[in-house]
């Protein structure tokens, strides 16, 4: 299937000719860049690594109204484009994520890439941020475990990630359209489109080997993204969230061994394994064995 891949950028010149020239390695030949009131060296370097550019003035709606428009552009541009990508500027698809997005796509409407960290940046990050990173992924890894295991989904098989993430999207043509593209917010336009893709009971695939390497720097250009995370957490406490979440972990694991020794029938419905609302964690309907859990394994126990 045609591949049309949009990348929205302002002021990336650091990093678009990577984002660009990843996509081509991946035989990706219709790549879009949505200029939005760049003053450096974007343009030129994205035209030098293959892309089409489209320039803009500034957008009111942000990273939302730049993918948005890029989007909408893309599938002007390429008619015969089936499959509409978008990743970000500072980040750069993995080898062989192309292949992946595009067999997720013949039994799922959608896909979302997993994202990691460029190494070099994330090794000089302070170490109790690397910590709670590490603990959140390993929680993601077991929640999608648990996941596939009680509540298996032919279009979203493991090994799988839970994450909706804008670094790396894909659609069919069809899905796109039919839930209106994405929304003018000059944030979480991501989290936006992935929720009205599920409520429309369209089928999304988070294969864990569709993998972008994001930046871990301290200033982003979007309001509550992940530089803005970074830079929160630096400024933060970050020892009970640690502990939190290796609580949490702690937890999962056992539930884990549980599932996989028992399948769909070690688990009873429960959707809260946390006591406190602000850090809960949900799942769909899962079976609880027959004897009930051990003291020690009931949700929201250590």
């Amino acid at each position: 299937m045609v591949i049309a891949a949009v990348i929205p950028a302002r002021d990336e010149e650091a990093t678009i000719g990577r984002a660009v020239a990843a996509l081509r390695a991946e035989g990706v030949r219709h790549v879009l860049v949505l200029a939005n009131d760049c003053r450096d060296a974007t343009v030129a370097r994205a035209r030098a690594a293959g892309a089409t550019v489209h320039e803009t003035g500034p957008l009111a709606g942000g990273v939302g109204a730049a993918r948005r428009a890029g989007c909408d552009l893309a599938l002007r541009l390429w008619p015969a484009c089936r499959i509409l990508l978008t990743t970000d500027a500072d980040g750069y698809l993995a080898p062989g994520s192309v292949a992946v997005v595009e067999r997720s796509l013949r039994a799922a409407d959608a896909v979302m890439g997993r994202i990691r960290p460029e190494p070099a940046e994330h090794d000089a990050l302070p170490q109790p941020l690397r910590t709670l990173g590490d603990l959140e992924s390993r929680r993601d890894a077991l929640l999608a475990e648990l996941g596939a295991i009680c509540a298996p989904q032919a279009h979203d098989p493991q090994p799988r990630h839970l994450c909706t993430n804008g670094a790396l999207m894909a659609f069919r043509r069809e899905a796109y359209l039919a839930v209106g593209g994405f929304a003018a917010m000059c944030s979480n336009e991501d989290k936006d489109i992935g929720a009205r893709l599920s409520r429309l009971g369209f089928r999304i695939a988070r294969p864990r080997d569709a993998v972008v390497t994001v930046s871990c720097r301290r200033t982003g250009r979007a309001p509550g993204g992940m530089a803005a995370c970074i830079a929160d957490r630096l400024a933060a406490d970050l020892d009970p969230q640690i502990e939190r979440s290796a609580a949490q972990c702690r937890r999962l694991e056992r539930l884990v061994v549980a599932a996989r020794r028992e399948g769909r029938s070690a688990m009873n419905a429960m959707t809260r394994l946390l006591p406190d609302p602000a850090n809960r964690l949900t799942l769909p309907a899962l079976p609880v064995p027959a004897a009930g859990w051990p003291e020690a394994d009931r949700p929201g126990t250590e």
